[in-house]
């Protein structure tokens, strides 16, 4: 019975999976059964880390917002980083976290605006 060696579909992939396996350390960079674990698992948190990076940029965000409501406004005290939200949401200002947290942290006069506008 004659060899078969399989197309060239099967060897593109196992060069996709161990181009993709390089920097990696011992067996993982080399096998490719290891390799291929190796990516399938890098793949995978990868995956969920693009999403645990939206929540800590949120929480980012929020920090900063809370530390110049707490601290940052001269004579204006909400107290707090909800007490704040809301009084937003009540007066109808729609500006979101990741634009407010910006303003916070670079134009602090504009973020001072918004504050005048609240009372």
């Amino acid at each position: 019975m004659t060899r078969v060696t399989r197309g060239r579909v099967a060897q593109r992939r196992r060069a996709n999976i161990m181009t993709a396996a390089r920097g990696y350390r011992g067996g993982h960079r080399v096998l490719f059964r290891q390799a291929n674990q190796q990516v399938m698992k890098a793949r995978q948190s990868a995956y969920a880390h693009r999403r645990k990076r939206r929540s800590a940029f949120r929480s980012v965000w929020i920090t900063r917002i809370q530390s110049i409501v707490r601290y940052g406004s001269p004579g204006v005290s909400f107290g707090s980083y909800g007490s704040f939200m809301s009084t937003l949401s009540k007066k109808s200002i729609r500006v979101n976290r990741k634009s407010l947290a910006q303003l916070a942290h670079t134009e602090q006069q504009v973020y001072h605006d918004i504050f005048a506008r609240l009372f």
